[in-house]
This record gives C-alpha cells, structure tokens and sequence, in this order.
C-alpha cells in the first residue's frame, strides 16, 4: 500500500483522539503526500464529512480518485423543458414496432364516450352550417365552458362579446362535446375546417370536416421525407398547406399541457385527412400520444403507408366499418376496425379487430351502411350500440377450464 493511503487510513482512524489543531497539521501532511490526486480532495477535513464513519470516508476518497477523469469529462443536463420541436426523430433514434410486437398504447382500446364524442364533434361540423346558421367557429376561441352555457341559455348580458353568434350553434356544440373546456383553435381549409377542443380528460380533440364535393383522385404519392410510403396525392394537397400552423397550435398545446393526448379525427374526406395529419404528427413527435377516430375512412395509402402507420408506437387508429367504399389501385385499410352489428332485437353491439385488413372474418355478419353514409348515421349507431367491445374479436381466451386438483388450461 501506497504511504499516501496509509497516511489516510491513519488520518481517519485516529481523528477523534486529536485536537483541532493537530487535525489540521495531519490533514496537511496528507496532502502533500498524494502526488497525482490532491487536486480531487477538498481542502478540509470538515468538507469530508468529519462526523461520519471512517469506513464511509475511506470509500467516498477512494471514489474520488478513481474517477476523478470520467467525472471531469461529464456535463450537467439542462432541466428545461424542450419544446416539442425539439424531439424530432432522427433516423439514429427511430423507435419502431409492427403488427406482430405493437406497443400496448396501440392495442388499448378507448371507451365508447370518446369515439362517440370524436363522431359527435364531427357530425357536428358537418351540419351547423344547415338552416342558414352559418357563423365563423373562430369567434367561440377562448371562451370557457361556463361562458358558452351561459350564452346558450339566454343570458346575453354576461356574453355580450357573443352576441353575433347563434345560440343555437353554441348549443350543438355543447351537446356534441358533454366535457367541452374551451375551444382552442379553428382553421380553414379548401372546402371544409379543422377544430380543436380540449376535453376534461387531458384530451385535445382535432375534428376535420371537408363537403363532399367531388371524389378525390387516388394518385400514388410518395412521401420521401416519412420513410418513403406512398399516399394518395390530393389528400397530401389538402394536408400540405394546413400541417404547419397546425403542427404549431399543438405544440403550443402540448407545452402548455406536457402530459395531455391528441385525439384526430374525421368522416368520409375529413377522416383520410385525419388519418394523414395524424400519421405525419407522430411521426414528428414521438413522445406525444396520438390517436384517430374514424368514421367512413377511405383508403389514402398503399401497403407500405398501412405498415408504417402500424409501426408507430405513439400511434393508434381506430375506424368504424363501412363497406360501402371501394378502394383502387392496391389502396388498404390501416388500423384497428370497429363493425358495427343490429341484432334480432333491434339492438347494437359492436365487434373490434385488430389490424383488420380487407377480409370479414368468415361467418360474421356486419352492418352494411348504404353507399354514402353519413357522419349522422355513424352517429345514431354509436349511440345505440349497447356492447362495447372490451377486446378484440377471437382473442379472448376466456377463464379456460379446470381439471383434477384445479389445473387450468386456456383453450385455441
């Protein structure tokens, strides 16, 4: 052993039977007997913790001289929080999962108020304007929830700031979203709008709406800067000029609530847009969860667009069946499916599968909605749907059985 260590160890065993004075004299012959090392030793012995055990103080100086080098080479993080601009992925640190070993956030299936609240919200945008109550949804920004109830109830004194508004508008809004805390963005978009509203249940929802004018051409178009997949052109057109000042207002939401999700969603166009500026926004911030409600969802992407939206792990989608709709040219289906079913006893239930692709699961019927169903009609069936599927169609193994001294056994 070195003299400098004994020297130590001596120090240490033997400091409670000396004076102050001779504490220090001793201290100081001990540093100038560590040749390389001193510099990483504080300057007194009171700085060691004088009044712990000697077996600690000879650890925490051994400690100290061992890694006196890694210690100099490290950096204090910042505890900031980044924005959430910042975490954009990167092809080093790119997360991904499959259909085979998704993450759990996407097999979760959500309550049935949420996707009914999605369909409401979205419904709702697509028949305000009816009955000539056509008012810029813009104006409702920023305004609490005790202050719309207010308005629609009558009193105008209170909300004389929304006295060009139509009550009756307020009214349907506050029935399509029961936990409605203010509304906290409204954009334009070519033919149709986008809405935000934050929820009670640390939940931002983006309802999308587009009038169904013309169909849209399905003309494959490749994303180069999203892993290469390939979409339909004129939903990326609608998507292009809305995502930046979008992607803005979210992440001004998002610092604004760190721990809160993003709900899309959309019917017929609006749920093809949905999907769309949903994939692109998780693809971008991956520590945000994002998920989109579908109703009437058209096919926007060919298979290699289904297996990245399947491989982002901050990524659920969720769509109510439709067969009314048609693809073409290889376009699929993405996410997880809903089918909805009318019994003999004129009551609905509803069947969820996972990653459900163009094939019905032989011997099942489901609800054949006409050719262009509505956000309306999507929302009439939620509404009377009695069973909500609490998991998906053929995985549930059951309680299995029981034989001789309580063996159990799961059954498939």
């Amino acid at each position: 052993m070195e003299r400098g260590s004994m020297d130590i160890v001596k120090f240490l065993q033997h400091r409670k039977s000396r004076s102050l004075i001779e504490n220090k004299r001793l201290w100081k012959e001990v540093k100038e007997a560590i040749p390389v090392d001193a510099s990483t030793i504080t300057n007194s012995p009171t700085d060691l913790g004088i009044n712990n055990e000697p077996s600690k103080q000879s650890s925490l100086l051994e400690k100290n001289s061992k890694k006196a080098d890694s210690v100099n080479s490290l950096f204090l993080p910042s505890l900031t929080k980044p924005r959430p601009t910042s975490l954009l992925k990167t092809e080093d640190d790119d997360v991904r999962t499959s259909e085979v070993d998704p993450s759990s956030f996407q097999l979760t299936l959500p309550p049935q108020e949420d996707v009914l609240v999605a369909a409401r919200t979205v419904s709702f945008l697509a028949t305000y304007r009816s009955q000539q109550l056509a008012m810029d949804l813009s104006t409702l920004q920023g305004y609490p929830r005790r202050e719309l109830q207010s308005f629609a109830m009558g009193d105008r004194e209170s909300c004389k700031s929304l006295l060009n508004c139509h009550r009756a508008v307020v009214e349907m809004l506050l029935y399509a979203c029961p936990d409605l805390i203010e509304v906290k963005g409204y954009f334009g978009l070519e033919g149709g709008e986008a809405l935000i509203i934050e929820r009670q249940k640390n939940q931002f929802l983006v309802a999308f709406h587009r009038t169904e004018t013309t169909r849209l051409k399905r003309q494959p178009y490749a994303l180069n800067d999203h892993h290469k997949v390939t979409v339909a052109k004129a939903y990326f057109e609608l998507a292009q000029p809305l995502t930046p000042k979008l992607f803005h207002r979210l992440d001004e939401l998002s610092e604004e609530s760190p721990f809160s999700d993003f709900v899309f969603a959309g019917h017929g166009t609006g749920a093809g847009l949905a999907l769309l500026v949903s994939y692109l926004y998780s693809h971008t911030r991956m520590s945000q969860r994002v998920s989109a409600y579908l109703t009437g969802a058209p096919r926007i992407g060919l298979q290699d667009f289904r297996m990245a939206v399947h491989s982002q792990p901050n990524l659920q989608v969720l769509r109510m069946e439709n067969q009314g709709q048609r693809g073409s040219q290889g376009f699929c289906h993405v996410g997880h499916c809903i089918r909805l079913r009318q019994g003999a006893d004129k009551e609905w239930n509803a069947n969820a599968f996972q990653f459900a692709s163009e094939t019905v699961s032989p011997g099942f019927r489901t609800l054949r909605f006409h050719k262009h169903s509505t956000a309306e009609e999507y929302v009439d069936a939620l509404e009377n749907t009695k069973k909500w599927p609490e998991d998906y169609h053929a995985e549930d193994a059951g309680e299995g059985v029981k034989g001789e001294d309580n063996e159990k056994r799961l059954l498939t």
